[in-house]
């Protein structure tokens, strides 16, 4: 698996028109992944040329030991057809033909190519066995195998982004488009429950309070934990989110992390951060996708 990892160029979240939506009234969040600002971004380049390769093939000559003829076998040199090079295409317009889908790879720079579409592929959002790199893989049309290169164990089938660089959305409204490499393409990650903290090897389930959105992205080099203060989602570590400090009992910062908890289980709060209580999910902002979110999550927060 290489081990170059793409640049994020901004992370936009589903709320009509797309974008990281306010962790609070008046405050913007935004997303990049730590570990990825060095990369240079790649431009489309020429689609890679297949040449084949021709065999010529001659026949023996056999004399018969008696009698007064001789029979000579004989097979013309037979040239293959050149194959016609890859058709570069547009991942945010996907005008392949039928049974192809356009798929970004980097085998030598970032580019898209129309590819052929598995005859058996995996299912959106399940495991798949070719990398961001390759420029084929085994996933539905609309998708593409990604993993943030952080191994095989991290790959799914993950629905690419819709509309444009400029206003990306994603078919699913519970997820968010991740651009990439300066807005080349860009994918609509895996869902995932901060409560169960079920996402692929190296990931970590973020949380965005107030949209709200739950997935799988990379987490932060360093993330802070419960009623410690944050700076945006990918602060919090697995199964806490960033909530403003007035929504809390105490809090050294603006905003803290706060734990996810289950409002038909005993409540864990006090234990977990002293004086919070399980509470109902704030719906303070009026986009809020309600259907985005479990009927039994709640988080710990400051008793009413």
């Amino acid at each position: 698996m290489p081990s170059r990892e793409p640049r994020i160029a901004r992370c936009f979240l589903v709320i009509a028109v797309i974008a990281c939506g306010p962790e609070s009234p008046g405050q913007t969040a935004t997303t990049e992944a730590p570990s990825a600002t060095t990369t240079t971004s790649a431009t489309t380049t020429g689609a890679a040329t297949t040449t084949s390769s021709t065999t010529t093939t001659s026949a023996a000559s056999t004399d018969a030991p008696t009698g007064p003829a001789t029979t000579t076998g004989s097979q013309d040199f037979v040239m293959m057809p050149d194959l016609p090079p890859p058709v570069a295409c547009d991942p945010w317009n996907d005008t392949c033909p039928r049974g192809q889908k356009c798929k970004p790879n980097d085998k030598d720079g970032w580019q898209a190519v129309c590819a052929d579409i598995d005859d058996d592929p995996a299912g959106v959002g399940e495991a798949c066995e070719s990398d961001e790199l390759a420029s084929f893989d085994d996933c539905p049309d609309g998708t593409m195998c990604f993993g943030f290169h952080k191994g095989p164990d991290s790959l799914r089938c993950t629905p690419m982004c819709e509309g444009t660089p400029e206003a990306p959305s994603c078919a699913d409204v519970c997820s968010g488009c991740l651009k990439f490499e300066d807005g080349f393409f860009g994918v609509c990650p895996v869902r995932c429950n901060p409560l169960a903290d079920d996402c692929p090897a190296g990931l970590g389930c973020v949380t965005y309070v107030f949209e709200p959105r739950f997935f799988c992205f990379l987490p932060s080099q360093s993330v802070s934990g419960a009623g410690e203060p944050c700076l945006n989602p990918l602060s919090c570590e697995a199964g806490t989110a960033c909530l403003p400090a007035n929504m809390l009992p105490s809090c050294a910062g603006e905003s803290c992390c706060t734990p996810v908890c289950d409002l038909t289980q005993p409540d864990p709060c006090d234990a977990a951060y002293p004086g919070t209580v399980c509470a109902a999910w704030p719906t303070v902002n009026p986009d809020f996708h309600a259907e985005c979110l479990p009927p039994e999550q709640g988080l710990c927060m400051a008793a009413p």
